[in-house]
């Protein structure tokens, strides 16, 4: 028995087949989710590590330690060898390891044996700058630590494609654009019937754009001036300059709000300008975010609001905590405005597969990911492939079954 492991920016799930039909694996305990946030908190005070919603909780409750998501982004970077947790040094291999032997332990036990074999999927880049090769060392010798034996990796939007085998009645090309937390990968593929022919890759790319992004967008766009941005310091009886913007920006992403909450060149930095703040109140709201470590919780706000602009034209992002109080519209058109150049990046890979493999159309478009719901895509994707059948079904879990189906290796 081989498992199927979605490792992913955001969320990650697993599968495996038990020679009838590939089965989902329930990876926290209380068996209802599919899917396990990628996120770790290690406690500083029990000594032990929490995976997925059990580390966002733990960050919640006020418990010292330290809180780690989205790693996925930065396990090829050449310069980052591990980090410092609770006084000892941990490599990316090691706090890797720790997810992979709590979901390897969760499914062993769903199925009742000890599995030694795992496909993983991979974004066709992990990273702008750093190593795919270096990113999948890490992760094989995670995998390998905690307790598998063979590991193999198949690239993500194929292993999509492959949870479409099933329903296909003749030949087919298929388009899958998968739009992670921190990539965007596309794949094209000729499948055919069970049984018949050998499927035939005919193009892979990908880009480092991602959900993570889009979040940030909102971020810089319709929240940072809760925080101080566009307010004054008075640095004279009658001399008025605006308020530091390097202090505010780094809360648009919430691993960078993590780090200043360490980071004592910012704190002093802040500390200075703050009595000379105009609006003292929004400086606080802005310490109350890194300090209280709540840019996670600010961040779970804004994608509710971005999930719910899926459906619906605009909503609200709601937030609070002691002096912050947050009630913000979002508007479909505005946000689509706000991730243009990110969408005009994944435009210009589609445009690229186009060139290189010669086809103007395709029998399917596949969407994988929480982002592709985005309805912006949809109208991307049918001004290229007007005549295609769109498939969304699974977006989250899709990649994770598809692992278990693929008989296609990398």
């Amino acid at each position: 028995m081989r498992y199927g492991l979605d490792f992913g920016t955001s969320n990650s799930s697993m599968s495996f087949n038990d020679g009838e039909e590939v089965v989902m694996i329930p990876l926290e305990s209380s068996g209802e989710r599919l899917t396990l946030p990628s996120a770790w908190f290690f406690d500083d005070e029990q000594k032990i590590c929490h995976i997925g919603r059990s580390a966002i909780r733990k960050l919640g409750s006020g418990t010292r330690g330290r809180y780690m998501q989205s790693i996925k982004r930065f396990i090829g970077d050449k310069s980052i060898e591990g980090t410092n947790v609770n006084g000892k040094f941990m490599t990316f291999k090691d706090i890797i390891g720790a997810l992979i032997s709590d979901v390897k332990h969760t499914a062993d036990q769903f199925v009742g044996q000890d599995v030694r074999s795992v496909r993983i999927g991979m974004p066709f880049k992990f990273s702008s700058s750093g190593s795919n090769e270096l990113a999948l060392e890490r992760i094989a010798g995670a995998a390998h630590d905690a307790g598998f034996e063979e590991v193999d990796f198949m690239l993500e939007p194929l292993a999509a494609t492959y949870a479409l085998k099933s329903s296909v009645t003749s030949r087919s090309k298929v388009l899958t654009l998968d739009i992670g937390g921190g990539t965007t990968d596309l794949s094209v593929v000729e499948l055919y019937p069970e049984g018949q022919n050998e499927d035939r890759v005919l193009y892979s790319s990908g880009v480092v754009v991602g959900g993570d992004d889009f979040t940030s967008e909102i971020m810089r766009n319709k929240l940072l001036h809760y925080f101080g941005y566009g307010s004054m310091i008075k640095t004279g009886p009658e001399t008025l300059i605006p308020f530091p913007s390097n202090l505010i920006t780094g809360i648009t992403h919430w691993y960078s709000a993590l780090r200043l909450a360490r980071d004592k060149t910012f704190r002093n930095s802040l500390s200075s300008v703050k009595h000379m703040a105009v609006d003292k109140e929004k400086i606080e709201a802005l310490e109350a975010i890194i300090y209280g470590k709540q840019g996670v919780k600010l961040f779970e706000a804004v994608e509710i609001a971005k999930k719910e602009l899926s459906d619906d034209p605009d909503t609200a992002i709601l937030f609070s905590f002691e002096q912050v109080d947050i009630y913000e519209i979002l508007r479909r058109t505005e946000f689509e405005q706000f991730i243009s150049p990110h969408v005009d990046k994944i435009n210009d890979a589609i445009l690229d597969v186009k060139r290189q493999t010669g086809i103007d159309d395709v029998d399917y478009v596949m969407l994988v990911g929480g982002s592709s719901q985005i309805p912006l895509f949809r109208r991307v994707l049918n001004s290229h492939f007007s005549s295609a059948e769109l498939v969304e079904n699974n977006q989250v879990t899709s990649v994770a079954y598809g692992l278990s189906h693929a008989e296609y290796q990398v």
